[in-house]
């Protein structure tokens, strides 16, 4: 009998109440994961109704408790940037992942909200490190740009991020300036990247980028000259 259909038939006695609970010769370390998801489909799909959309809005921690399903959901692997039982909302995209509208985006901008809320008191380790680093930090900066300010042009982009001493402020105010300082010299060079290429203003960007260097040579000129 194959994994998959032994685990149907133990759940099948568990909730009519033939078996207290799955044996551990199902529940075992070298089980495949299919078996498990095949398993909580079945659970959603024959015993809930549910598809993709109904578990991504209501699927709880007490259901999958109070349906005996909380060892399987301990087999099931989750991105190691969510909490498996803060984040059931992605057993959507792991079960169904041609048709959930979750993705790779939702999970880096679920863990960048948790962060400005303050339910996590820091980025997971090596969060923009991670392959795909760049996506996940402009995934982030795109978010903060549209909840935080607004622009009438690309000018008035390049512009704010020109002042150095404003846009760290802001960045810092976001979660987003320790990345950014690990990966440019200056935020200017930051938003030059990441705006797309329809977007990118190379005379404007070579302009700022001068004006700055110019600026910091007076100013460094400047306290040399107090200093004497």
């Amino acid at each position: 009998m194959s994994d998959s259909l032994g685990l149907k038939m133990e759940y099948d006695n568990i909730l009519s109440g033939n078996q207290d609970d799955f044996s551990s010769a199902y529940i075992k370390k070298e089980a495949e994961q299919e078996d498990y998801m095949e398993l909580m489909r079945y659970f959603f799909e024959e015993i809930m109704g549910w598809g993709p959309v109904e578990i991504e809005k209501y699927v709880t921690l007490d259901i999958i408790e109070r349906m005996h399903m909380s060892k399987i959901l301990g087999k099931i692997d989750f991105p190691a940037e969510l909490d498996k039982e803060k984040d059931l909302f992605y057993l959507s995209n792991i079960l169904y992942p041609s048709s959930s509208a979750n993705d790779k985006r939702t999970v880096i901008l679920t863990v960048y909200k948790k962060v400005l809320t303050g339910e996590l008191k820091k980025f997971p380790k090596n969060f923009f490190f991670l392959a795909d680093s760049d996506n996940y930090y402009f995934v982030c900066l795109n978010y903060a740009l549209k909840e935080n300010l607004f622009f009438k042009s690309i000018e008035e982009v390049y512009s704010f991020f020109a002042d150095t001493d404003k846009a760290s402020m802001f960045l810092e105010s976001v979660r987003l300036l320790v990345p950014c300082r690990d990966n440019y010299d200056i935020p200017l060079d930051m938003i030059h990247d990441f705006l797309p290429c329809d977007q990118k203003d190379d005379s404007c960007y070579s302009y700022y980028k001068l004006t700055g260097i110019m600026n910091a040579h007076h100013k460094k000129r400047k306290n040399v000259g107090r200093q004497r």
